[in-house]
């Protein structure tokens, strides 16, 4: 210890932090002593990151599970004076029971709505057979969507693993969105809208892993 603090004391004034990033004083991820001080980066989050956080990861996780798990019923209009009749099997059972082979109705809404409630929007695809009757629903990764509109309509364009891309009719696609932009066509991203205030519990976090992570010594000198 007392070699490392010589080589502290002799370091030029603009190499001491470098010095002490190398001793293993500093978190090798601080690009300079004010970093330390100020408890990390102010930039902005990514969704990772920002799930990380345990009030992130517990509101998203609780709001989509409670959406998940609300009952759905399908009742389909009989005649113009508003009567409405309960549908049984067909789409009551995509939306209930199973969206398709291998997803189950609670599965597929927790993922979905955890989308609306993260990155602020969320989408699904609408298989149907010939008589147009829908069959399947299928979920559409968020990254992989770009959202255009084409003479008043909506297409959504996906990114397939393969990297070929195939474009949806807006009729074929279930797009629920968090808070649509003006336009209409862009969403606002809670995650990214409330960028700072969720990187600074990070750096708060990191704050202290760093000085507890010392038995509470401040791994800093000045």
């Amino acid at each position: 210890r007392l070699r490392r603090d010589r080589a502290v004391a002799e370091a030029a004034p603009e190499d001491r932090a470098q010095v002490l990033v190398d001793s293993g004083q500093v978190d090798g991820n601080a690009t300079s002593i004010a970093d330390v001080l100020n408890g990390g980066t102010s930039e902005g989050v990514t969704m990772k990151e920002a799930l990380s956080l345990p009030a992130v990861w517990d509101a998203i996780n609780f709001l989509s599970a409670a959406m998940a798990g609300l009952p759905i019923e399908v009742f389909e209009k009989t005649d113009e004076t508003g009567g409405d009749k309960k549908l049984t099997g067909g789409v009551a059972d995509v939306l209930g029971a199973a969206v398709n082979d291998s997803t189950t109705s609670f599965s597929w809404r927790e993922t979905f709505f955890a989308q609306v409630f993260g990155p602020g929007r969320a989408y699904s695809y609408i298989e149907r057979d010939r008589r147009g009757e829908v069959i399947n629903l299928f979920a559409m990764e968020y990254e992989r969507v770009t959202v255009r509109r084409v003479k008043g309509r909506l297409f959504y364009d996906y990114m397939e693993p393969s990297g070929r891309v195939k474009t949806y009719a807006g009729k074929d696609v279930i797009d629920i969105a968090y808070m649509l932009q003006p336009d209409h066509v862009n969403c606002h991203n809670p995650v990214m809208t409330c960028a700072s205030a969720i990187r600074q519990g990070l750096n708060a976090n990191r704050y202290a892993l760093t000085v507890f992570g010392k038995n509470g010594v401040p791994p800093y000198v000045l």
